[in-house]
């Protein structure tokens, strides 16, 4: 399954939030900081927006300061490794290994950048 990527404004559109909001969250939340290209493009997949949006939903519906969100995004993540089923080989996790997602988002980034180069070759 090929994972997709959103820049900044499609994320920005699909959160009703401005760009600058969603930087400035990255700066104080790193679970939300999008993989950037060598060009400094930020690249969110679905899991960065499912994050953002529940980053919303705690900032602005259940009034959570900064800090508040950091601890209870921290507790929540806490939660979630506690419930994390390892699979027998050595060398896997349950399929979430952050350096496998890296390594992916990096090929499809690198794909999309070689497809705008060829679209600017071919003109």
């Amino acid at each position: 399954m090929v994972e997709k990527f959103y820049k900044i404004g499609e994320v920005a559109k699909i959160l009703d939030l401005p760009p600058s909001t969603l930087r400035y969250w990255e700066s104080h939340f790193k679970h939300v900081r999008p993989v950037k290209s060598t060009g400094g493009q930020r690249f969110y997949t679905e899991k960065h927006i499912e994050m953002l949006t529940q980053l919303k939903e705690m900032l602005y519906s259940e009034r959570y300061t900064i800090e508040g969100a950091k601890q209870r995004l921290k507790e929540l993540n806490i939660q979630k490794e506690a419930n994390i089923s390892f699979n027998t080989d050595e060398n896997s996790i349950d399929g979430n290994n952050s350096l496998n997602d890296s390594m992916m988002v990096n090929k499809e980034i690198i794909k999309r950048e070689l497809k705008e180069i060829l679209v600017m070759l071919e003109q």
